[in-house]
């Protein structure tokens, strides 16, 4: 039985951090599709046949982000499934330094990073961290 759940645990683990990395990868992409360069200037421009290439790399862009949500979530919903919440929930603003990261280094977005950022993104981390191992020892109700 006890190797069971730390199978089940294993499992958990490796969805939570399926469904961090494809939330964040989805922030990512949504940000790319929203550049001002990006987006069409009206929803006419939809009715017209054939699309350009931008259209179409915009519209790719949103369906790659939507993609990633769905899995992301598909990923959440095997996580819920195998650990608990209150050690699950926490761990999810992972994403907030990855995005972060990311997005200060990633072509296209060029964010800016600054130290105080950072730190304030890391004591969130460093919060829900302690949040998730206090939860770790307890079982569920």
């Amino acid at each position: 039985m006890l190797a069971n759940a730390g199978s089940r645990a294993r499992t958990g683990l490796a969805f939570l951090a399926t469904s961090v990395v494809l939330v964040s990868v989805a922030q990512l992409v949504l940000k790319l599709a929203m550049a001002p360069d990006l987006l069409p200037g009206s929803c006419a421009v939809l009715l017209r046949w054939p699309w350009s290439v931008e259209v179409l790399r915009w519209i790719a862009l949103l369906a790659v982000g939507a993609f990633c949500y769905g899995c992301s979530m598909l990923a959440w919903l095997g996580t819920l499934a195998r650990l608990p919440v209150s050690v699950a929930y926490p761990t999810l603003s992972l994403s907030f330094l990855l995005v972060f990261a990311a997005a200060a280094w990633a072509p296209g977005l060029q964010e800016s990073f600054d130290l105080e950022r950072l730190l304030g993104i890391v004591l969130i981390v460093l919060g829900n961290a302690t949040v998730a191992w206090s939860g770790i020892g307890h079982r569920e109700s």
